[in-house]
């Protein structure tokens, strides 16, 4: 969804997928987005969903670290329910 149109997607009792790729770290705007959403619905429940977990450079260590990452990130946002990591060319 682009920053433009995003608002017409948003609605109170829903379900959010935050998806975002591990690699581009860089690019996450996650903090951008929960707030967005928890603006919108402080009852929101957010799942983040990391992609390419089954890239060449993403490890036990790189995930690890990661997951460091966006446990404080769930201590600041209480309406992460989950994070889970998927693969973007197999069934991980």
């Amino acid at each position: 969804i682009s920053y433009t149109n995003y608002r017409f997607f948003l609605s109170k009792r829903s379900i959010y997928l935050v998806v975002f790729n591990l690699i581009d770290q860089e690019n996450w705007n996650l903090e951008y987005w929960l707030r967005t959403v928890e603006s919108s619905d402080s009852d929101a429940s957010i799942i983040l969903v990391g992609t390419n977990v089954d890239h060449e450079t993403v490890n036990d260590q790189y995930l690890s670290n990661i997951g460091e990452q966006l446990d404080s990130l769930a201590s600041k946002f209480s309406s992460i329910s989950k994070i889970i990591y998927v693969s973007t060319t197999s069934n991980l």
